[in-house]
């Protein structure tokens, strides 16, 4: 009997511990995507390549918050999903766009000068065109 208890706790160890990586390897992964930002007038404009539910978003730039991005389209600040592939912060302001990766990339935050040029931002960065 104790010896069957005792198997039972090393089983129940073992599967929890694998239950644990398998969330930390999917929180951790690099997610497929691509889309392209352009500033026109104030006015920001996404375009996915791939790897999105959206085609196209787009919100007025100097309104100076945050705007949150999945691979569902624009999300609130509380945002709770954990099944989203990617999660992006994007921020106009003081002549540069700045971007913070909360999920799904290989960078944690990007920076860039241009406010009125186009960028490629992918999980492995920014390319500005």
């Amino acid at each position: 009997m104790k010896r069957s208890v005792v198997c039972f706790m090393a089983a129940a160890l073992v599967m929890g511990g694998a239950l644990v990586g398998t969330a930390q390897q999917k929180e951790n992964s690099i997610a497929d995507f691509s889309f392209t930002m352009q500033n026109v007038s104030g006015t920001m404009s996404l375009a996915c390549e791939h790897g999105c539910a959206w085609k196209t978003l787009s919100w007025w730039g100097r309104s100076g918050r945050d705007v949150l991005i999945n691979d569902r389209g624009m999300v609130g600040a509380d945002n709770k999903e954990d099944n989203s592939t990617f999660l992006v912060s994007i921020h106009a302001g003081d002549g540069k766009m700045e971007l913070s990766c909360k999920r799904g990339c290989a960078w944690t935050a990007l920076s860039y000068a241009s406010l009125s040029g186009r960028a490629k931002i992918d999980e492995s960065g920014v390319s500005v065109q």
